[in-house]
Order: C-alpha cells, then sequence, then structure tokens
C-alpha cells in the first residue's frame, strides 16, 4: 500500500489522539486527568511496554487509588478519525516527580500481560511433557491475575522431562526458540506456535517524504552459509545431524549467500547444545541460522507517527539507494504522542538485494 493511500485510513494524519483506560474507565472523560506524553514500545521476544505523564496539581493523584500498580490498563493511539489498540497491560511502576519550580508530575508504566509470568521462579522437572503441554500449563497457572486466551501450536521436540531454572517468561521463551516459534500477544490473546510474519508490506515509506530519517547497516562479520547442529540418539545408537541453510533467491539474497559467494562453504557446528531426535536438530539449526541471517542488514528509522508500525510487521523503504531500498521486517517500535505531535521510531532487519 502506498503511504498515500494508507494516509486515507487515518484522515491524512490530521489530529493526533489517544485514549488510555484504567479498569475500564476512559481517565480523560471519567477523571479529568491532564495526560502530558503517552508511549509505547514493542519489540519481538521482550515485553511490550506502555508509558505516560501527567500533571498532579496539589499532589491529589499520587495518594488516589487510580494508579495502583496491578490496575489494567489498555492504550491507544492514532488520529482523530481513527484509533488503534496498541496494548493491554498492568501498571508496574509509579515515579513522581516535584521540580523545584512548576507543577508535580507522576509517570505511570506497565507492561503487557506476558510479564506477570516473570514473578515465579522455578527450580523443577517436568516429566514425560512435549513443550507445548508445559507451556500451556504455565500460562493457565492459578498465581497469575489476568487470564489469558491461549493458542499453541504442536511442537517438534518430542515428548520427554524437560528442566527449567528460572521464571516462566524466559523458560517459555527458551522453548519456543528451539522450535522455532514465536511467543506473541495481542491483548489478552496469547500465541504459541510458528512463526506467521506476513510477507505483504502494511505501507511503503519514501525518504524525505514520509520517512524523516534511515541509519542502516550491513554487516557480514557473523554470517555462515549454512549451521549444521549435532547430536546422538540413546536408543538407536546413532548421531543426529540436523541442518539449516540459505533459502534467499534471485531477488533477495541474504548474507548466508554472500557469504559462500566470497569465501565458499562457510559452515557453524553445534555440539554444545543437546538434541535427542532429528526433529528437535533440525529446529535448532533453523532457529540458530534465522538468528545469524538477522544480524546481517539491520537499520533505525523515523516516520511520522503510524499506528501500525508494530514488531514483527513488514514494511517497505524506499528513497535511500538501490542497496537498501526494499522490504524490512520490524523488529522494535516506539510510539510517542506530546506537544508536539506523534511521531515513530523502529529498527528493522532483512536481507539485500
Amino acid at each position: 500500500m502506498t503511504f498515500e493511500q494508507y494516509s486515507k485510513t487515518y484522515g491524512s494524519f490530521h489530529v493526533p489522539t489517544y485514549q488510555i483506560t484504567i479498569s475500564g474507565e476512559d481517565i480523560l472523560k471519567k477523571h479529568l486527568v491532564e495526560v502530558l506524553s503517552v508511549t509505547f514500545e514493542d519489540a519481538v521476544d521482550v515485553s511490550h511496554r506502555f508509558s505516560f505523564s501527567v500533571n498532579d496539581v496539589d499532589s491529589m493523584l499520587v495518594d488516589s487509588s487510580l494508579f495502583e500498580p496491578g490496575k489494567l490498563v489498555e492504550v491507544k493511539m492514532g488520529y482523530q478519525k481513527k484509533l488503534l489498540p496498541m496494548m493491554l497491560g498492568e501498571i508496574t511502576s509509579i515515579n513522581p516527580s516535584y521540580p523545584s519550580s512548576g507543577t508535580p508530575q507522576i509517570e505511570i508504566s506497565g507492561y503487557d500481560l506476558l510479564y506477570q509470568f516473570t514473578r515465579n521462579q522455578r527450580h523443577k522437572t517436568w516429566p514425560d511433557k512435549t513443550d507445548r503441554d508445559v507451556v500451556e500449563k504455565i500460562l493457565r497457572s492459578d498465581y497469575i491475575k489476568h487470564k489469558l486466551e491461549i493458542n499453541t501450536e504442536k511442537t517438534a521436540v518430542a515428548k520427554k522431562s524437560i528442566v527449567q531454572n528460572g521464571n516462566d517468561l524466559d523458560f517459555i521463551r527458551k522453548l519456543a526458540k528451539r522450535n522455532c516459534f514465536e511467543l506473541s500477544i495481542n491483548g489478552n490473546k496469547v500465541y504459541f506456535g510458528p512463526h506467521k510474519e506476513s510477507q505483504t508490506p502494511i505501507v511503503t515509506l519514501d525518504y524525505g517524504k514520509s520517512l524523516l530519517s534511515f541509519n542502516p547497516e550491513l554487516n557480514i562479520a557473523n554470517q555462515v552459509s549454512e549451521v549444521e547442529v549435532r547430536g546422538w540418539d540413546v536408543i538407536a545408537k546413532r548421531e543426529i545431524i540436523g541442518k539449516a541453510k540459505s533459502e534467499g533467491s534471485k531477488d533477495c539474497k541474504n548474507g548466508g549467500e554472500i557469504m559462500e559467494k566470497l569465501y565458499g562453504h562457510v559452515e557453524m557446528v553445534v555440539t554444545d547444545k543437546p538434541v535427542k531426535s532429528q526433529q528437535e536438530a533440525d529446529a535448532l539449526a533453523k532457529s540458530i541460522f534465522k538468528e545469524k541471517a538477522n544480524e546481517f542488514i539491520r537499520g533505525n528509522a523515523e516516520s511520522i507517527g503510524i499506528p501500525d508500525i508494530r514488531a514483527g510487521t513488514p514494511i517497505m523503504l524506499k528513497g535511500v539507494g538501490k542497496l537498501f531500498s526494499r522490504k524490512y521486517f520490524i523488529e522494535r517500535s516506539t510510539h510517542t504522542i506530546n506537544s508536539s505531535g506523534y511521531k515513530t521510531t523502529f529498527n528493522v532487519k532483512g536481507c539485500t538485494k
């Protein structure tokens, strides 16, 4: 979609606005709170975060129950014509400021609903379970305050005893990584399964017009053309070898292909990651190769405020030379609305033509 077509959805990006509800109540309409700025941040494999600052005349709000930790917050951002839900989360931090002159202020911040799984540290063994079994059990734990809708997919790793050391969220992310899965949350809906990255860019941004700035880097230092994971099948008494290699095309060469053209076959052999099945070895090799490939080309950019620029979605950037004018995947975004307007900054990753 062109920027001109996309802008019609948001009324040509006129009149930036937002909505903040706490426990279902709109704090602007219900409580007449004076909000100074609103920020939303998301990233792949990192908890999403919100923050907003308010004036606190006569220090009335700091002692009220409105901003109590643990309360449910929904943040929407956009323009007068359309608002987009950015996240559902809970308050985790209240930070007041009492300046030598001027009005006291409070910054309220918090994280998405997966963050509640960082509180329980476990040192246990999950016997005779698949990764999917364990993830579902954790996500339905009795201790969580905010219940979730859960969608999980069958995992590649065979049923076995699974050892956990650390908090639940970090552990689930490790299970996702070894299955080459994503763990994502949208509101109160959690998804644990194969990556669902769309191939259609949400919008095309042109440098000097809709793309305000862009700083890319191409780096082949850590690139390989193939990853090989080796393990041992104790039952069949044979070696297990999982492989993953470049899957680029004539239109989109990745770092592995460039390394092979420059230096021949460049292989990374992994022997320190225990695997017990062919599926597990293949999944781990694919995950490691993808992680390496994502380091090939990265960049950071800034645009006018566009609510749909979110981590995990594709975007097209143009006007930045033939080498870097192409499709990217967004790995991190920050949206801010304040007295200066609405700005979006974001980090991207991708391969090169």
